[in-house]
């Protein structure tokens, strides 16, 4: 049978390892093998995370991951805003539309 157990392992150390598949999938292939080595001292009767657990911290990852990004979106579009002399009309005129509600009572 096969062994279904989770290796406990960090978002940091996922994220390398999604790298060297992508990347380096020789260097990800000696990862895995000695992720097998490591089984092997595993005992029988581990227990593991309740799935509650699991799904909050997943829900935690999720909303660090569009924290970061929307983050990083906003200060990219600051500087992009900064750089850029002028906006353009249509941009305007949208923003203030989709601010105000009344979208489709603006022809542009």
């Amino acid at each position: 049978m096969a062994d279904t157990r989770p290796t406990p392992l960090g978002f940091l150390g996922a994220l390398r390892l999604c790298v060297l598949l992508l990347f380096f999938p020789q260097k990800f292939i000696a990862a895995q093998q000695a992720d097998v080595a490591n089984r092997e001292g595993y005992k029988e009767g581990q227990e593991e995370e309740h799935g509650a657990y699991t799904v909050r911290r997943a829900f935690g990852y999720s909303l660090l991951l569009v924290v970061l990004f929307g983050g990083g979106g906003f200060l990219v579009g600051m500087g992009l805003g900064v750089c850029a002399a002028e906006r353009p009309r249509t941009i305007d005129v949208s923003l203030r539309g989709l601010a105000s509600g009344r979208r489709f009572e603006l022809q542009t």
